[in-house]
């Protein structure tokens, strides 16, 4: 089943039974007076309309790369997904004016056996379309699957809390179906924000997938040729659009030619197990008895700075007549360039003299 089929499937899905759901809820709560019952409703309302931009917005993102966009509108599902958790958020928030408002000026709630009948069979409606959307989720990757997952298991949790809600109003106090409005709003808002940050997060650029990331890491260590891999990065521009760039330790005796045929294989091979479009950048690496001297300072001199700080593409660059490192410090670990340059230039000497080298910062 293609994606565009499985958008479409989970579309009608949401539509048909949330139509439903409002209907038999929003009767409900007229019926009853409930404010959590009437707001469970209109909850329903906008998961209409979500199901509908689920369709809509794959149609968007699977259109091909264009001049505008050469790595393609993938990252569409991840937008739609933040417009998804913005519709749950206003909804969150307008329930929770209506509790508060509910509180101010309390009204009684009667109790209708229907009522409750009608909320239970949501509650497993509701249960059920979350594990549909979760089937098709895991089949086809698409994003806004799973925020809508995340939604459908959260009003079957809200509507869980409502019935309780509703069988004990009668017996406590009416300013219960408020309070519990209150709680779900703060459920339903938090959801939205979590899906909608998570989503910012992607689109600002992540690491990525950490088993995607060791894969591609794993395969490309595995050449005998190669003496070394690092600044591998993936960026996502959509589920199933990854582009990747790594720098790879090559002999520096090699020719440009035999250099070209490993990188190029090495490419293939990714691409052919990951799907992943890799740029790889080779970096001379020479046996001198000179460098491996230096680089044996340098690794002291970090190691006494940070003991988790590193280097790699230490070189001697010819045509800029000056040494080149790439120092590597963990993200979470306090890194002053300036000290970590003026120890390193201090402590790299060649006949007593300061050696002439730029260093550079990595983070990882």
């Amino acid at each position: 089943m293609d994606k565009e089929s499985i958008s479409r499937k989970a579309s009608i899905a949401g539509i048909c039974v949330n139509i439903v759901l409002c209907a038999i809820k929003l009767i409900s709560g007229f019926m009853t007076n409930s404010i959590a019952i009437l707001s469970d409703g209109f909850n329903n309302l906008t998961d209409i309309g979500n199901a509908v931009l689920i369709f809509i917005g794959y149609r968007l993102a699977s259109k091909p790369a264009d001049r505008e966009h050469p790595y393609g509108h993938g990252r569409i599902e991840y937008m739609l997904s933040q417009g998804i958790a913005t519709v749950i958020i206003i909804v969150g928030f307008s329930l929770f004016k209506s509790s508060v408002s509910r509180i101010i000026t309390p009204k009684s709630v009667d109790f209708n056996l229907i009522a409750v009948i009608i909320l239970a069979l949501s509650l497993t409606a509701k249960r059920g379309l979350a594990m549909y959307y979760n089937t098709l989720y895991k089949r086809s990757g698409l994003i806004p699957l799973k925020a809508q997952t995340t939604d459908s298991l959260s009003d079957a949790a809200s509507t869980a809390v409502i019935i309780i809600g509703y069988l004990l109003t009668p017996l406590t106090s009416p300013y219960l179906d408020a309070i519990l409005g209150l709680i779900l709003s703060a459920v339903i808002m938090y959801n939205g924000v979590r899906i909608f940050l998570e989503m910012t997060s992607i689109l600002t650029g992540t690491t990525g997938d950490k088993n995607t990331f060791d894969e591609v890491e794993r395969i490309l260590s595995e050449y005998p040729d190669i003496r070394g891999v690092h600044d591998l990065r993936i960026h996502s521009y959509g589920p199933d659009i990854l582009y990747g760039s790594a720098d790879i330790d090559l002999d520096a005796g090699m020719t440009l030619s035999q250099a070209h045929d490993i990188l190029d294989a090495m490419e293939t091979d990714v691409a052919q197990k990951t799907g992943i479009k890799m740029t790889l950048h080779a970096d001379p690496s020479a046996d001198d008895q000179h460098l491996s001297e230096l680089k044996q300072q340098l690794t002291a001199v970090l190691k006494r700075y940070d003991q988790e700080a590193d280097f790699h593409d230490f070189h001697y660059n010819r045509k800029l007549n000056r040494y080149i490192v790439d120092i590597v410090i963990p993200f979470d670990h306090k890194a002053d360039k300036k000290v970590i340059s003026e120890l390193i230039r201090n402590a790299l000497t060649e006949n007593g003299e300061q050696i002439e080298i730029e260093i550079r910062f990595d983070r990882s």
